[in-house]
């Protein structure tokens, strides 16, 4: 299998042809060092097989202040070479991807509170601001700093160097018209604008000798208007290639083509990463690797065996599942835990400066304290619910060596997994249930379904513990009409026990009314969605979710009002008020998207009972797919822990 090749990159030899791919993790410490939590996180992707470590690190903290994990002093060497020295120990090589800094789409500058970058463009985030044009001499002090960290990566144990030149980062905002208006000879010409990076280069050289690898990520398109085409894309691959980099990974996208940067489960249409990226191969004599929606295991052997591209950069996936490279090679891909792609966990978290998670790994970023031993003694432990939180309980508890049994309401399992997987876009949701069912089936729990229990039937059980996960369910409004034939649940159409068929009116602009619309759409279905907020998607909060939707409600042409509140449902219409106007809406079918509540009749009935119980998930109050795993989780471990402790 080509995946498994040993190959040589630079004087770097690889054991295979998968990279975890650099990504923020807020492991770091509070002066941008190495924790233990830091070096646990990658030793558990290195241990699962990666052949390349890459991780992020920021140069200076001049302009912006602490940036992701520093080195730009010796006070962090030996944090790092402790890092570097885990991952040696697993044969997998560490490629220190330094960072000049964000410039426009970053931080400000310590003091000033004012944003530098490579000209005095408009602030990403507030237009109103010009940033700061950087002086000569700043840029020379960035090249030099440049050039000090990477001898330093390389004296404690770096194998590599990449430069962080992608995506409107402070480096590419120097190569790119868009944002380098200067008028000196860092300006100007493409020529002109390529002298930082060659200086950094030249810099890296200077500190750690002409053998050592230089990589260079770059971004061949941006795909917003007045962005980098193709065409310069490739001039910029040839002068890179000429001017000594030993591999180029290519991304496309950035901050002004949100939905791009990292694709979300709304994401439709081709990989524009290795479109670009086959495009840039065809052109250079050196490897070509890049990340983006790569982490299918069919798909990845067939890219590779083809010769698309040389190395694949495994990002999100390597979160959800570090082990991945290692089921692979030892044919065990339907073990293989997969990432839907909700951003939740780990760019939903980093951005809060809170430390990376996953919403299907629970261990993610908590890699050590998650190892805890089997107990000798098992208990009995009884599950209510086949949701994410109760499945992830189960099989939690079946890891420490527990009795485990679920009972399940319906027929299947999934819980909220089902309609929140409908839309053809979700087809990751789909995989995440096919996993679970795979998973319940090789370990051997018993699920008992169609067969909701009492309160009664709970204590004559007799478990040691029992998990709540039952649940919620949709939210009854009360209106004028409610009662009527032609009103149904979002719920019950993405679970397809509704058959719809002319114009329907959906009550209820959040996510869930949304995906609704967007579902029915897609079938070729007439549908507006109603939002009595003055704004749809308040409860979508990660700038890139809300671009992916937002482009897809564009695509797909899907109408929708806000500042509409439902006032009476009729037949044949709805009648709404719209800044104080009443008007009717013909429509054949009302679908109601108001929101969920927390089925936990059987956690109240249980109070009385004195049984050991925990309530997780959905029955506690719904949220996300993450809260419930996370807490189908740690409801086993803490009562384990507590077990081993007696």
């Amino acid at each position: 299998m080509k995946m498994f090749d040993r190959t040589q990159l630079g004087n770097m030899t690889l054991k295979n042809r998968i990279f975890m791919g650099p990504m923020g993790s807020s492991t770091e410490d509070t002066d941008g060092g190495f924790t233990q939590e830091s070096i646990d996180y990658y030793a558990a992707r290195a241990k699962g097989g990666c052949a390349m470590v890459m991780l992020s690190a920021c140069v200076t903290k001049e302009f912006e202040g602490r940036l992701l994990y520093c080195l730009d002093g010796q006070e962090y060497a030996n944090r790092f070479e402790r890092f570097t020295e885990e991952m040696h120990s697993y044969g997998t090589k560490v490629c220190a991807q330094l960072l000049a800094g964000f410039g426009r789409v970053g931080g400000v500058q310590p003091g000033t509170f004012l944003p530098t970058s490579a000209s005095a463009v408009p602030y990403k985030w507030n237009p109103n601001i010009l940033c700061r044009e950087l002086t000569k001499d700043e840029i020379h002090r960035i090249v030099e700093a440049y050039g000090k960290a990477a001898g330093l990566a390389q004296r404690y144990g770096a194998d590599c160097v990449e430069i962080h030149g992608y995506g409107g980062y402070l480096i590419d905002q120097f190569m790119s018209s868009a944002w380098n208006i200067r008028t000196d000879e860092y300006g100007g010409s493409l020529e002109n604008r390529m002298r930082f990076p060659f200086e950094l280069m030249d810099a890296v050289r200077a500190n750690c000798g002409p053998d050592f690898p230089i990589l260079f990520k770059m971004t061949p398109v941006h795909y917003f208007e007045g962005g980098r085409t193709m065409e310069e894309g490739i001039q910029i691959a040839h002068m890179l290639e000429e001017y000594g980099v030993a591999a180029l990974q290519i991304d496309v996208g950035c901050y002004d083509s949100l939905d791009l940067v990292i694709p979300t489960a709304y994401y439709e249409g081709e990989n524009l990463d290795l479109k670009a990226a086959k495009a840039i191969k065809k052109e250079v004599n050196i490897p070509v690797f890049m990340s983006g929606q790569l982490d299918d295991p069919t798909e990845v052997k067939k890219i590779l065996a083809n010769d698309e591209i040389d190395y694949v950069v495994i990002g999100r996936g390597i979160l959800a599942d570090p082990a991945w490279v290692n089921k692979v090679y030892f044919h065990q891909e339907d073990d293989i835990i997969p990432c839907i792609r909700c951003n939740e966990g780990c760019l939903g978290r980093v951005s809060k400066s809170k430390r990376i998670g996953c919403a299907v790994n629970p261990t993610t970023g908590k890699e050590r304290r998650c190892v805890i031993p089997p107990i000798s003694e098992s208990k009995k432990i009884l599950i209510v619910g086949a949701g994410p939180a109760g499945i992830q309980a189960a099989l939690t508890a079946k890891k420490y060596n527990h009795q485990v049994e679920i009972f399940e309401a319906s027929d299947h399992i999934g819980g909220n997994l089902i309609p929140a997987s409908a839309p053809a876009t979700k087809k990751r949701m789909r995989k995440l249930i096919k996993y679970y069912e795979h998973q319940i089936e090789k370990q051997g729990i018993k699920v008992n379904y169609n067969h909701p229990l009492t309160a009664k039937e709970i204590e004559e059980y007799g478990a040691d513990y029992v998990i709540v996960a039952t649940g919620s369910r949709p939210i009854m409004p009360k209106f004028n009409g409610i009662d009527l034939p032609n009103v149904t649940f979002a719920d019950d159409v993405l679970r397809g026990k509704k058959e719809i068929s002319g114009k329907s009116i959906v009550i209820g602009g959040g996510l869930v009314g949304v995906e609704t619309g967007l579902y029915l759409k897609e079938l070729g279905k007439d549908c507006e969605v109603i939002e009595m907020a003055d704004k749809i998607l308040k409860d979508v909060v990660i700038s890139n979710n809300l671009a992916g939707i937002m482009k897809a409600i564009h695509v797909h042409e899907l109408a929708y009002s806000t500042n509409t509140k439902l006032v009476e449902i009729k037949p044949n219409a709805v009648i709404v008020e719209c800044n104080g106007v009443l008007k009717e809406i013909a429509c054949d079918n009302v679908i109601l998207a108001i929101g969920y509540r927390s089925n936990n009749e059987l956690a109240q009935e249980l109070d009385s009972n004195k049984l050991n119980y925990v309530v997780v998930g959905d029955s506690n109050r719904p949220r996300k797919v993450l809260d419930a795993v996370w807490e189908g989780y740690n409801a086993i471990r803490t009562y384990h822990e507590a077990l081993l402790s007696l």
